[in-house]
């Protein structure tokens, strides 16, 4: 599942971030092993499926729709 950020995401407010997630980036649902890092306030995500995962807060977070052609 893909989604988008409602609004921007820093270091500051996510520690382990290296840099801001701007508003209106597209993540998809990490559904790989997490090893019960993530908060029950979070969800991890990532920006390809292959790569690494990294926690956003599910409020920061909005389900959009995939277009299969």
């Amino acid at each position: 599942m893909k989604y988008i950020l409602i609004r921007d995401i820093t270091p500051f407010e996510c520690g382990w971030l290296e840099e801001t997630v701007s508003k209106d980036r597209v993540v998809e649902r990490y559904n790989g092993a997490t090893y019960g890092c993530i908060s029950s306030e979070g969800m991890a995500c990532c920006y390809h499926q292959s790569g690494p995962f990294f926690e956003l807060p599910k409020s920061a977070l909005e389900q959009i729709e995939e277009v299969r052609e």
